[in-house]
């Protein structure tokens, strides 16, 4: 069961989900929950593109393995903006990285320097969850979180593509 209550202790915020054999949980400090400074910012200073993680291959295999619920629990820890963290960016490897099961790239042409063979589709992202996970996360930004009130409402998910390594035929 998912439940939500304040401890006066130390004034956070609990998340819990039973799921067989995992228990997800997630404290975060009252200044996550409420704003509390009521002076306004009078120096511009670098403006930051969003808060996120990593969403890998390793990251959607065993978010997968998770039920649906958890799943969806998982998600709006993360991304939901009133009930988690309120991410906003996720960095994804190009090609396979030190989190994936096995080398893979998205052309294994040797010489194909002009990448007319490069797998658009993304098909072993499509296969291992990738592609669904980073779906299913931007559905919750977008919303603002699973519940009215987030902040993020209308807001995309930034994603940030990045490659690990190059192909091995690259590196002849």
């Amino acid at each position: 069961p998912c439940s939500q209550h304040e401890e006066e202790e130390n004034d956070s915020w609990e998340h819990d989900i039973q799921d067989n054999a995992a228990v997800i949980s997630i404290r975060l400090p009252s200044s996550f929950t409420s704003s509390s400074n009521t002076e306004p910012e009078t120096k511009r200073r670098q403006t930051i593109q969003g808060f996120g993680g990593s969403i890998t291959e390793a990251t959607s295999l065993n978010w997968r393995s998770l039920s649906p619920r958890a799943q969806n629990l998982v998600l709006q820890l993360f991304y939901d903006s009133r009930f988690g963290l309120g991410f906003t960016l996720g960095r994804v490897p190009i090609n396979s990285c030190d989190f994936a099961v096995d080398n893979y790239n998205y052309d294994n042409v040797d010489g194909d320097f002009s990448m007319k063979k490069f797998d658009t589709a993304l098909s072993h992202d499509l296969e291992n969850g990738i592609i669904d996970m980073i779906q299913r996360a931007q559905a919750i930004v977008e919303q603002g979180g699973m519940y009215a009130g987030g902040t993020s409402y209308g807001e995309r998910l930034k994603i940030v593509a990045t490659p690990w390594s190059p192909p091995p035929w690259m590196k002849k």
